[in-house]
């Protein structure tokens, strides 16, 4: 029997390293895709979850590290985080090749990056957490005024945010 999906490569980034994406990835595997699943070191799954658990040699894990922490409410240190992220994404893209990337829980910055450089990638963003929604909640929290400077980060967010669904393949929300 021909395996149909032989030599299909899809390379799936899960930046916070829930165990469904490890469980997902380990599934295609076992159906004949050929897997690389990375994952941001500081926060992946478990050693557990990041196995081949059929054991059928079709999935790899790869942990991205950095040598600067993820730092949410430090804006350029953030800024100059998920620009090395999005380098070592682009990397590992070329060194593997897929014919598919999905990107689940990627910093927006991140994959944005990503998505300009491989414009050609079949892309689907697995769009789990809308970023700019967040943002205006943490900013209603925070202060009852916004504020110019807090509008304008919301808006700027939200239109990356629109970009990155309008320039993906497809979208799994």
């Amino acid at each position: 029997m021909v395996d149909k999906f032989h030599g299909i490569k899809i390379h799936v980034h899960d930046f916070a390293g829930h165990p469904f994406q490890a469980e997902l990835s380990n599934e295609l595997a076992k159906h004949g895709f050929y897997l690389l699943h990375s994952f941001f070191g500081h926060v992946g799954p478990t050693k557990a979850l990041a196995e081949d658990i059929y054991g059928n040699g079709r999935i790899q894990f790869k942990k991205i590290t950095l040598n600067q922490e993820y730092e949410v409410s430090n804006l350029p240190r953030r800024i100059l985080f998920e620009v090395k992220m999005a380098i070592k994404l682009i990397i590992v893209h070329m060194n593997f090749r897929p014919n598919i990337t999905i990107f689940s829980n990627t910093p927006l910055i991140t994959a944005l990056i990503f998505r300009t450089f491989l414009p050609y990638t079949k892309f689907i963003l697995w769009h789990q957490d809308i970023f700019f929604k967040a943002i205006s909640l943490r900013f209603d929290l925070e202060s009852t005024k916004i504020g110019f400077l807090r509008t304008l980060q919301t808006i700027i967010v939200e239109k990356f945010e629109r970009r990155l669904v309008v320039k993906s393949n497809k979208v799994i929300c």
